[in-house]
């Protein structure tokens, strides 16, 4: 959105204010940050501070593609309450939580694609190679992370050395992609 008059770049101040300076997605600070309209302008939305939030342009971006119930429900699930960096994490420590969550989709993403499932399960060594030599202790670690989430599609079979994952199912492991921002809709 752009405030061009005086009044309008005085609304955007605080809502930017309102914000604490920080994108309302990813909770980032010190980057360039834009108002979105909630319910947009072409809809009926107005400037009216309830209806405006403030997002960094890289969420802005992802946020206009989205159709409106997903951008209700991302908004909402990120409430401050939520945010990694009240609970006393630093920023290194939330970025590598970021990472591995993408990491974890990846993972899921990568199941799915060699339709991991059913009677066909794999061994966590072999998962693991799938990806990057330097990341696959942590590769591993979060294979075992994903087979004790109940809320993942990947179940942990077996134990010790020879333990082996595979996914619920493919819709499950679309769902659960889908719902954490990555469609497989050619799957």
């Amino acid at each position: 959105m752009r405030f061009r008059s005086k009044e309008g770049r005085k609304i955007r101040n605080q809502i930017v204010e309102r914000g604490g300076y920080k994108c309302r997605i990813c909770f980032e600070d010190g980057v360039k940050l834009d108002v979105h309209h909630i319910i947009p302008r072409v809809e009926g939305g107005s400037h009216e501070p309830e209806n405006l939030v403030t997002l960094c342009v890289g969420c802005h971006r992802k946020m206009e593609r989205k159709d409106e119930k997903k951008q209700h429900r991302l908004l909402n699930q990120a409430e401050p309450e939520n945010n990694p960096l009240e609970f006393g994490l630093s920023a290194s420590e939330l970025l590598s939580l970021k990472a591995n969550d993408e990491l974890k989709l990846d993972i899921v993403e990568k199941l799915a694609r060699e339709k991991v499932t059913g009677s066909h399960s794999k061994q966590v060594a072999t998962v693991k190679n799938w990806f990057k030599s330097s990341d696959q202790d942590r590769f591993e670690d979060l294979i075992r992370e994903l087979g004790r989430d109940t809320d993942a599609p990947v179940i942990a079979v077996g134990g010790g050395a020879r333990d082996t994952v595979k996914l619920t199912s493919i819709p499950d492991a679309k769902e659960w992609l889908k719902d954490r921002g990555r469609d497989l809709w050619w799957l």
